[in-house]
Parts: C-alpha cells; sequence; structure tokens
C-alpha cells in the first residue's frame, strides 16, 4: 500500500484483530513511519550540502560579474556570467525551498500523552489501534514532506547539471566571429 492511502480506521473491525496482532502492526507502523524520517533527514542532508556547494560558486560568480563590469576585454565575459549568476541563484532557490522548515511528526508519544483523557484506563487494544491510527496519520503528513523536499531537491540538481550547458551555450554567442 502506498503511503499516501488513507485508512478510516473508524471502519476496522478492531474485535477481529487480538493484542499480539495489534502490536505486530503498530511495530510495523512505527517501522515504516522511523524509515520515512530517515528519508527526510538524508533528503536534507542532501540539501545542505549542495547549498555548502552552491553558495561559494554564486559569490565567486557575483565577484568575477563585478569585477569583469567596465574593464576592456572582459565584455565577453559579461553575459556568460549573467547566465552563471541567474543559474546559480535559481538553484540556490531550489535548494532553500527544500529545505525550508515543514513540521515533521515523530512517531513516538511522550508519556504525559498517555495519561490525559483516561487514555490510560483503556485496554491494550485500544491503545494499539489509537497509536497506529495516529503513525498512519503522521505516515501520511511526513509522506508529503519527503516528496515535497525531493521533488525541490531534484529540481535544483537539474538545474545545477544544466546551469554549466547555458553558460558555456552563453560564452559561445560572446565569442567574436572569425
Amino acid at each position: 500500500m502506498k503511503s499516501d492511502q488513507r485508512v478510516n480506521f473508524k471502519e476496522i473491525d478492531w474485535k477481529a484483530v487480538d493484542e499480539k496482532k495489534a502490536g505486530f502492526l503498530y511495530g510495523e507502523a512505527l517501522g515504516y513511519s522511523n524509515g520515512l524520517l530517515a528519508d527526510i533527514r538524508a533528503l536534507n542532508s542532501k540539501a545542505f550540502q549542495l547549498l555548502a556547494f552552491v553558495l561559494p560558486l554564486f559569490c565567486a560568480a557575483i565577484g568575477f560579474l563585478m569585477a569583469a563590469r567596465g574593464n576592456e576585454g572582459m565584455d565577453g565575459f559579461i553575459l556568460p556570467a549573467v547566465v552563471a549568476c541567474g543559474g546559480l541563484f535559481a538553484v540556490l532557490a531550489l535548494l532553500l525551498v527544500a529545505v525550508f522548515p515543514r513540521h515533521v511528526y515523530l512517531s513516538e508519544s511522550p508519556p504525559a500523552s498517555y495519561f490525559s483523557k483516561a487514555f490510560y484506563k483503556e485496554d491494550m487494544l485500544g491503545i494499539f489501534s489509537f497509536a497506529i491510527a495516529s503513525v498512519s496519520k503522521y505516515i501520511h503528513r511526513n509522506y508529503r514532506v519527503m516528496r515535497f523536499r525531493g521533488r525541490f531537491l531534484a529540481a535544483a540538481i537539474i538545474a545545477l547539471m544544466a546551469m554549466p550547458l547555458a553558460t558555456l551555450a552563453a560564452f559561445l554567442l560572446c565569442l567574436p566571429n572569425s
């Protein structure tokens, strides 16, 4: 089952599920949720590594553009530098959107949550069924965050790979016809 599909837990016949099955289902849901959280952390790590690589390149391109402006013989490098700055700015924007803080839900509950609203008086099956439904909701939300970040990270990588080609094309346009 895809993690973006929803299950209506109110329609499940919990009487047909014993504590052992409920414990297994809760363990599976918790494992899947923790795997999703690890994937989100890995996406964040990759995005931050790319940010650490792209930001100095962007600063260097801006510095080159400022130094080349107005210098004799550097006019042919202005357009490629502008294209490089624009491409790096686009990559930076995509990476910043990818790591923009979005709420990620943890699977485990703090102990205080079990003692609110007489929840602790429920039988073990009731606790498991509530926990499974909660973790399933968190899986759905975290999956959307992971998919969102993954799409922007992929777009940033594609833009980063395409940017040198665009810069080269701009450079070739600026070469004198000989």
